[in-house]
């Protein structure tokens, strides 16, 4: 036997094998790093000092029994919570991509240890609500760091994306069917649109369309939540913290969706978004697409240039938005007013919506 071949070929064959894995690993790290979704880094905007040094930290993305601690932690804010899955990212160890072990499924296996357990166990994606935590508000929360924690995992996958929204959604409805009165968590509902929103943008750019409700300038808005919750008791209001924490995402992911919205005729906006987002700026090649409804129905919408001159009027009267064409509209600074007037039936309610002003600025570019 040749023993210098033999040893070239150990050689070759082991110069190959680390190719492939420098290859993989490459993929791992760059070509998912290409995504808006992992790109779109919400831990830094976190005060939290675990979280920071998690973010800062690159060996860091494997879930261990001290972020499963911090999750559990009931003084610590849903959004530091959400800033930490963010921080910890997707699974990047070689072992555990090997084995299809990822992030996700180490999360639930921790959770559905016995020492966590103080009832029935179920099957936790399909009957997540069955955690017995003794604490609703930690249910919902741990509820959706699981699924921002699965949506990262599978960032790339428009199939698996869709389900987390759906699944999501279908748990929020087993647990309010189970207890019609319960008590949520005040920045819960912003919270979970806001995750929403940021799944719902990977989705767009996966799919890449050129018009329609899909070039969104994303905000925080969920119509079918809102709706859904409207009899729940909410423990306390918003802080101006988790607001100003809010429009920094929202900043960012829209920063990062110029590409998409680049490719679309109409940009849409929704009212609702108004707490959070109130200055955009849109090409003058545009149509905006302005959503008054649900904050109201009749009312008037008017563009005002930097001399408070108005330059377009639009009467709403029952609609759900108003186009606003940007075509005959210099380059500059505007201000859209849009305030609503109270239906008949608000009238005798003796409803107010008619006191209040919503004011976005609007940035018209070439």
């Amino acid at each position: 036997m040749n023993v210098n071949k033999h040893n070239d070929t150990i050689k070759t064959t082991l110069f190959l094998k680390t190719v492939i894995i420098n290859f993989c690993l490459f993929w791992v790290f760059n070509v998912r790093g290409d995504s808006s979704f992992i790109d779109n880094k919400i831990w830094d905007i976190s005060t939290n000092k675990l979280v920071l040094e998690t973010g800062q930290n690159s060996s860091s993305q494997h879930l261990n029994q001290s972020h499963i601690d911090f999750f559990l932690d009931k003084e610590i804010s849903l959004f530091d919570k959400i800033a930490m899955v963010n921080a910890i990212g997707c699974t990047r160890d070689s072992v555990s991509l090997a084995e299809g072990y990822l992030n996700p499924d180490r999360f639930l296996e921790i959770l559905t240890d016995s020492k966590y357990e103080s009832g029935k166990y179920a099957d936790p994606v399909t009957n997540f609500y069955e955690f017995a935590f003794n604490d609703i508000k930690l249910e919902f929360n741990l509820l959706l760091v699981y699924y921002y924690m699965y949506a990262l995992e599978h960032d790339t996958s428009e199939e698996r994306l869709s389900s987390a929204l759906e699944d999501i959604q279908m748990e929020i409805d087993l647990v309010e069917l189970a207890n019609p009165q319960i008590i949520i968590d005040k920045d819960f509902p912003y919270l979970y649109r806001l995750v929403r929103s940021l799944i719902q943008s990977q989705l767009w750019r996966i799919k890449n369309p050129k018009n329609g409700l899909h070039c969104s300038i994303i905000g925080c808005s969920d119509d079918y939540y809102t709706r859904n919750l409207d009899s729940a008791h909410f423990d306390g209001e918003i802080s101006k913290d988790l607001i100003q924490n809010i429009q920094k995402v929202l900043v960012r992911t829209n920063t990062l969706n110029r590409g998409l919205n680049d490719s679309c005729e109409n940009i849409h906006y929704n009212l609702r978004d108004y707490i959070f987002i109130k200055d955009i700026s849109i090409a003058k090649t545009k149509s905006l697409w302005f959503q008054n409804y649900p904050e109201f129905v009749y009312g008037i919408v008017t563009v005002l240039d930097f001399n408070n001159k108005i330059v377009f009027k639009s009467v709403v009267d029952g609609g759900d938005y108003i186009e606003i064409d940007l075509k005959n509209l210099i380059p500059g600074q505007y201000t859209i007013e849009a305030q609503g007037e109270p239906t008949e039936r608000e009238k005798l309610e003796h409803k107010s919506i008619g006191t209040k002003i919503y004011k976005v600025r609007l940035t018209v570019t070439e």
